[in-house]
């Protein structure tokens, strides 16, 4: 039975709370466990993964889809876009070419994952929020919400059931924009959707009337993720792709190969 606290005992002072965080002491919890291969082992409970889940909530996920840039380059760019005023905390992970930054603005940080897609340079990179359960290999880039453009659809179809499935066509509807609620053009609507990167986007669709006519719309698309020229995937650009070396760099290392063939 656990036991109050009197309501006489008061909180922790200033200077006991900075104490508190600057102990650097560790001590031991439970007893070591010997695995039937001879190595320790200790059981952990879910509560300790929880309480290391509640002190990094404030934390987001960068993945770079490709080769990441210099980490000097991510502190100065991520704090440009995101400090609000002050300097981000942010921590690189070379090995699976991704950064955690703690954002404290619940505001901000949900922009931020909304956005989902942003970029250092050229270096496309994407948002998630930290999880216990993260891989600790990049995960692959396999959806993203762009704007798809439409054109062609009918008058009697301009309202939100219609764009709804006009824009299912494509991907996931999301949502439109203030353009297409206002009819700015009779011609041309505007729809976000989720679309899946490992299928091919369409440029025309096209949905049956129940009297059997079928009617065709174009689809553009403003912005899409870059293509690799080498691997012929999404999200990266050839430079970037992780084991892609350039035509100079090739040759330079094929001539100094060749000089100390001939010094031999």
């Amino acid at each position: 039975m656990e036991t109050e606290l009197p309501s006489h005992v008061s909180k922790p002072s200033l200077v006991e709370r900075l104490i508190a965080s600057e102990n650097k002491k560790l001590k031991r919890l439970v007893p070591v466990i010997i695995a039937p291969a001879g190595r320790p082992r200790v059981t952990i409970p879910d509560s300790v993964f929880k309480k290391e889940t509640e002190i990094h909530k404030n934390f987001i996920v960068c993945y770079f889809n490709g080769k990441a840039p210099p980490f000097h380059q991510i502190q100065s760019v991520f704090n440009h876009m995101w400090r609000k005023g002050r300097r981000l905390e942010i921590h690189n992970n070379p090995l699976n070419r991704s950064t955690i930054v703690r954002i404290p603005s619940d505001y901000l940080r949900q922009k931020i994952l909304e956005n989902n897609i942003w970029y250092v340079g050229d270096f496309m990179f994407h948002t998630v929020q930290w999880s216990s359960s993260h891989s600790k290999s990049t995960p692959p880039l396999r959806a993203i919400q762009i704007w798809a453009h439409i054109t062609g659809i009918p008058l009697d179809l301009r309202h939100d059931e219609g764009y709804g499935l006009i824009a299912g066509l494509i991907g996931e509807p999301k949502e439109t924009d203030v353009f297409t609620k206002n009819l700015i053009s009779l011609t041309l609507s505007h729809v976000k959707v989720e679309v899946d990167l490992t299928v091919p986007l369409p440029s025309v669709v096209e949905f049956e009337r129940e009297d059997g006519e079928v009617v065709e719309v174009a689809v553009s698309y403003p912005w899409v993720p870059p293509t690799c020229t080498h691997c012929h995937e999404l999200s990266h650009i050839q430079r970037n792709f992780l084991t892609y070396t350039s035509a100079p760099v090739l040759l330079l290392r094929l001539r100094k190969r060749r000089m100390r063939q001939r010094n031999m």
